[in-house]
């Protein structure tokens, strides 16, 4: 697919000659250990590639990014370039016992990645009309990416993992299949202090429909892990699709997740994306409504406290004309937290009739919490109908007022505006089960919240 949006087009990783930065001393031993890594494994990507020596060279170059770049002006990497990450030791077997508490207490699908590797023992087998095979360096040459060299380059964590990612799942849905239960992604990582990669993915044919969760957890609390997962999404035509990611990881981790989505004509998809975990997070949608009438969600919720820094964005592109968007994200911060959301409406020349729709509403519990938040529209086509906002602020005082009046106490009545706020982004979610999974993590989080649990 071509990314369309600004921050693509003018991204410093993708300037013909990239000269080296000055980088800080921390930095610097940071790029370093990640390049000796990348001299360790074995990349799904051929390491002999133009696209792998051009990602690599750019990053020796460049380095992480730094608040200076635009995309990253309120997500600091400070605390992430002072860890030490190391390549998972030898693979670790856990038993279904293991993961059990992981699990969903409804039937789906299961596939399972321990440290990044594929649990062939605890996974499950998928129905008739849906395929899974492993990604490795033999089936996945440079041509098989569904995105292009350049939406890669332009994001720097997805173009480590072009030099890091030595699996992933490839999932493909039969056109006209209509799978029966939720097919369920778990991330389990079990060792501290490693660095687990991983590409996947994902094809819905023509005429098919699907429900799939993605979750990532940890066995290891203690120290941090550096998560990092790009996945590859492809919605065929009259499809129906729908996607949900839980984020509960402690909050010593470290995740970045980078998704490139196509959809087709008439195709129809939904992500969701909760998260509570992690020291610092950042999910990244890259969505191209690439041929007519196609329509997408795109809603997050986002309960951050203590110092956990949440960084939310997408960046949808309709390439086509009859399109229709609509996004919601929400973020409750308390503590001394920090929420970031970053979104892009880019209407292209000849998406008449476009409809897109983008908001973002934040709700601050303490007086050290902060807010930043960067809504953008850029539309080059007459004829849309396009709209953005945010808002951000503290608990509106008539409300609990209003509660405490029919009998109902402040710490239950402040607790209650709170969760109606949070959940509101889900009343999208497809599937009674799968609605109440995320509303349980994010419950699970406000009681944890001070003056709400």
């Amino acid at each position: 697919m071509t990314t369309l949006s600004s921050s693509t087009k003018h991204s410093n990783l993708l300037k013909g000659d990239v000269q080296p930065v000055k980088m800080s001393p921390v930095a610097q031993a940071a790029v370093e250990r990640v390049l000796q890594m990348s001299e360790a494994v074995n990349p799904l990507l051929d390491k002999q590639t133009a696209l792998y020596q051009k990602a690599k060279a750019r990053f020796a170059a460049l380095g992480f990014p730094t608040q200076k770049w635009e995309d990253w002006k309120y997500t600091r990497l400070t605390q992430f370039l002072q860890q030490t990450f190391a390549l998972p030791m030898a693979k670790i077997t856990l038993s279904i016992n293991d993961i059990e508490p992981f699990l969903p207490d409804f039937s789906v699908y299961s596939l399972v990645f321990v440290d990044g590797q594929f649990a062939d023992t605890l996974s499950d087998d998928l129905p008739e009309g849906v395929t899974f095979k492993l990604m490795s360096p033999t089936v996945s040459p440079e041509q098989d990416w569904l995105a292009d060299a350049d939406d890669f380059l332009a994001e720097s964590f997805a173009a480590l993992n072009l030099l890091l990612a030595q699996s992933g799942g490839q999932l493909e849905v039969a056109p006209n299949t209509q799978v029966d239960l939720p097919i369920f992604i778990l991330h389990v990582q079990t060792q501290a202090g490693s660095s687990v990669q991983l590409h996947h993915q994902l094809r819905v044919g023509h005429g098919a429909e699907v429900q799939w969760m993605q979750e990532t957890v940890a066995l290891a609390e203690a120290q941090s892990v550096w998560t990092n997962v790009v996945s590859e999404i492809e919605i065929g035509e009259n499809a129906h699709a729908h996607q949900l990611i839980l984020q509960q990881l402690p909050e010593s981790h470290y995740y970045f997740e980078t998704q490139y989505i196509a959809q087709a004509k008439q195709s129809h998809f939904r992500t969701h994306y909760v998260a509570t975990g992690a020291a610092l997070s950042r999910h990244q949608n890259h969505l191209l409504i690439a041929e007519p009438s196609a329509e997408t969600i795109q809603n997050s919720a986002c309960i951050a406290s203590g110092q956990q820094l949440m960084d939310s964005r997408t960046d949808t592109i309709h390439g086509s004309s009859h399109g229709l968007s609509r996004q919601l994200h929400k973020y409750v911060l308390a503590g001394e937290s920090t929420g970031v959301f970053d979104g892009m409406i880019y209407v292209d020349r000849g998406a008449m009739k476009t409809d897109g729709q983008m908001d973002n509403k934040n709700l601050i519990l303490s007086n050290t919490a902060k807010m930043d938040a960067k809504p953008k529209l850029e539309i080059y086509e007459d004829d849309v109908k396009c709209s953005h906002g945010s808002a951000t602020g503290q608990m509106d005082k008539d409300q609990i007022f209003y509660l405490q009046a029919r009998g109902i106490k402040r710490p239950e009545a402040i607790a209650l505006i709170t969760q109606a706020f949070a959940m509101e982004p889900l009343e999208d979610v497809q599937g009674l089960e799968m609605k109440q999974l995320a509303q349980n993590a994010i419950q699970q989080k406000l009681q944890t919240l001070d003056g709400i649990g």
